[in-house]
C-alpha cells in the first residue's frame, strides 16, 4: 500500500517524504523545475517524459538536512547509461537549477561510463568543477533495465555511506568522507538524455530525514550440502564479511561428534559457503550452530538449526 505524503515543517529542520500516491508533484511537497516533461504513472511512480531531442529535464524540492541524515529512494534507469544518457541525484545543492554554473553540492550520478561498467558515483560539484569521490560496484547500472533501491547515510563528520539493494538486501557501495559542504537548500533530480530514452526513466519512495536505525540481527533463513564436504547457508540479510568469513563463528555436529569447518566464505551479500574438513555421510541428521555473525549494522546474530 502506497503511503501518504509528508511534509514535516519545523524551525531549521524538515523530513521529507514522497511518494506520488496523490497523482502530484507539484503540491506537498512542491516541485520545481522543467515540470512540463515529467508525469505520473497509473501506479503512481514519478516518470520522465522529456522532449523528442537531447535535452537536461530537472526536477527541485527544498530541503535542508545534511548532517546525521539519510537520503533513500526508488528508481529505475530503463536503459543502459552512457556519455549522453545517465542521472544525477542532488544530496545536496545551494540553488534549485543544476544546470546553474555556480552551483555547489554533492550529487550521486547513476551510470554515465561508455560501455556496461557503469556504477553508482558520488560527486562533489563547485561550479563548474566536478571531482568524482568514490564509486561503487561495477555494472550496478550496466543493464538495459536497471530497477535499484539506493540508501545514503551522511554523519555530522562529513562520512558518506551509500547502499544500494537489486535483490531485497542491501549491500554496501562505498564509504568516503568529504567536508566541504555543510549546508544544503535543495534536492534534486536532474536526467540528461536522448530522444531514445527520454521516457526511460523512473523514481519513487523519496525519504529525506534522521538516519533509520537497523536493530534487527541476521537470522539462517536456509542450509544446504551442495556437496559432501560443502555446506551453503543463506541468512536474511547482507552480511559483513569479516564476521561471516570467520570459520569459528560456525559449528556443525553430528550423532558422532563435531565436524571441523575448514574455511567460510562469503559468496554473495548474505550467503556463507562452508567447506568441511571431513565428508558428510547420507541421512546422517547434523546440527548447524552459528554466533558472531554481524550484518551492515553491527547487529550479532546467532542460533541453530
Amino acid at each position: 500500500m502506497k503511503r501518504f505524503i509528508l511534509l514535516f515543517s519545523l524551525p531549521a529542520y524538515a523530513q521529507l517524504q514522497e511518494d506520488f500516491s496523490d497523482g502530484d508533484f507539484t503540491n506537498n511537497p512542491p516541485w520545481i523545475g522543467t515540470t512540463s516533461y515529467w508525469t505520473i504513472t497509473p501506479d503512481k511512480r514519478l516518470r520522465s517524459n522529456g522532449p523528442t531531442t537531447t535535452s537536461k529535464i530537472y526536477l527541485a524540492t527544498a530541503n535542508t538536512l545534511i548532517s546525521n541524515t539519510e537520503w533513500h529512494f526508488w528508481v529505475r534507469v530503463g536503459f543502459n547509461p552512457s556519455t549522453s544518457n545517465f542521472v544525477r541525484i542532488y544530496l545536496v545543492a545551494d540553488r534549485a537549477d543544476p544546470t546553474d554554473s555556480n552551483l555547489q553540492g554533492y550529487y550521486l550520478k547513476l551510470g554515465g561510463i561508455t560501455g556496461s561498467n557503469d556504477s553508482l558515483e558520488l560527486w562533489y560539484q563547485q561550479g563548474s568543477s566536478h571531482t568524482r569521490l568514490a564509486g561503487g560496484i561495477r555494472g550496478r547500472f550496466g543493464g538495459t533495465n536497471n530497477i535499484l533501491r539506493i540508501r545514503v547515510l551522511r554523519n555530522a563528520s562529513g562520512t558518506w555511506q551509500v547502499y544500494s539493494d537489486s535483490t531485497g538486501f542491501w549491500e554496501e557501495e562505498f564509504t568516503t568522507t568529504h567536508t566541504a559542504l555543510s549546508s544544503t537548500a535543495y534536492f534534486i533530480v536532474l536526467f540528461e538524455h536522448t530522444n531514445t530514452n527520454r521516457q526511460n526513466l523512473w523514481l519513487d519512495d523519496f525519504y529525506i530525514g534522521p538516519i533509520q536505525s537497523d536493530n534487527t540481527p541476521p537470522f539462517l533463513g536456509g542450509a544446504e550440502f551442495e556437496t559432501s564436504m560443502r555446506l551453503l547457508l543463506t541468512f536474511s540479510e547482507a552480511l559483513s564479511p569479516p564476521s561471516a568469513g570467520q570459520p569459528s563463528n560456525y559449528s556443525l555436529r553430528s550423532p558422532t561428534g563435531s565436524i571441523g569447518i575448514q574455511q567460510a566464505v562469503l559468496t554473495s551479500p548474505r550467503t556463507v559457503a562452508l567447506t568441511l574438513i571431513n565428508a558428510v555421510a547420507p541421512s546422517v541428521l547434523c546440527t548447524l550452530s552459528y554466533a558472531g555473525i554481524q550484518d551492515l549494522a553491527g547487529n550479532v546474530g546467532s542460533g541453530d538449526t
